[in-house]
């Protein structure tokens, strides 16, 4: 069982990025994701900089060099401009974890380097952290259910051998990697680190 989730899992490191993207973009949908990229970068510097509820989507359009009309072309809303923040954040663990993957690893290490790798994200940016898990509305529940499914289509890639459903393991990850970037939030000292710790010895017992 070990040998074939240390293979598959070499595979799955192994993988240039390349064969992850999409396909080349025209000039025009270029311009369309560097637009898009832009608000993005504008809205994350407005909302740290002055708070979520401070900031109109007219802020943000001004602030990325576009028009007001544009800031609609690209979301619908500033809460889905906020969701859109998340999902680059998320996109960002998850490539840290990616990266810290070795063949060596066994599952429960693997399932605990992505929740390390979450916790590690709130730590060095503890500001994108409050924005994404306190100051702005709360996370909808299709938000936790869809981010569950993508965690788990990750781990199924890196582990082909499971005593547990894959899924429970994925909405308990997520779960878990929200509650510890509140604890990183609130308190950054030996509480929140015994915490933390707690919390990879947990899944680690669980899953070895």
């Amino acid at each position: 069982m070990m040998l074939q989730a240390a293979t598959r899992l070499h595979t799955f490191i192994s993988m240039p990025t390349a064969s992850r993207s999409v396909p080349d973009l025209t000039r025009a949908e270029r311009r369309k994701l560097e637009t898009r990229e832009r608000l993005l970068d504008a809205a994350l510097r407005l909302f740290m900089k002055s708070g979520y509820p401070a900031v109109s989507t007219a802020d943000i359009a001004d602030a990325a060099d576009a028009g007001a009309g544009t800031f609609y072309l690209h979301f619908e809303d500033k809460s889905a401009i906020l969701r859109a923040l998340g999902e680059r954040a998320v996109a960002e663990i998850i490539g840290n974890w990616r990266n810290s993957l070795t063949s060596s690893m066994t599952p429960a290490q693997i399932v605990k380097g992505l929740l390390r790798s979450a916790v590690e994200f709130w730590r060095k940016q503890p500001a994108r952290a409050r924005l994404l898990l306190e100051d702005g509305p709360p996370i909808k529940a299709e938000t936790c259910v869809k981010l569950a499914q993508e965690v788990a289509a990750e781990l199924s890639d890196a582990i082909t051998d499971w005593s547990v459903r894959i899924e429970a393991v994925a909405n308990l990850l997520v779960a878990m990697a929200f509650q510890l970037g509140r604890v990183v939030v609130a308190a950054n000292g030996a509480a929140a680190q015994r915490i933390i710790e707690g919390s990879y010895d947990l899944v680690e017992r669980a899953l070895g």
